[in-house]
């Protein structure tokens, strides 16, 4: 069974895939809440204010990669 507080962080620099990733997981998680970024700064700063449970990071990102983020947080 899913947690009703489950927190998801997307990153991701193209917006089709960041928006085809994010309609799977509501189709499969309804109660799903979902945070997204466009770039590796953007994603940071949500990791660091929301303190997600899962956090999808694309690794070729503007500002920061997914890896840099990955370590920083």
């Amino acid at each position: 069974m899913i947690s009703e507080n489950l927190k998801i962080v997307i990153a991701d620099d193209h917006p089709l895939l960041l928006e085809g990733i994010i309609s799977v997981i509501i189709k499969e998680i309804p109660n799903v809440e979902l945070f997204k970024a466009n770039n590796g700064a953007e994603a940071l700063q949500l990791v660091s204010e929301i303190k997600p449970t899962i956090t999808i990071l694309d690794i070729e990102m503007p500002f920061l990669n997914g890896i840099e983020v990955a370590k920083k947080y």
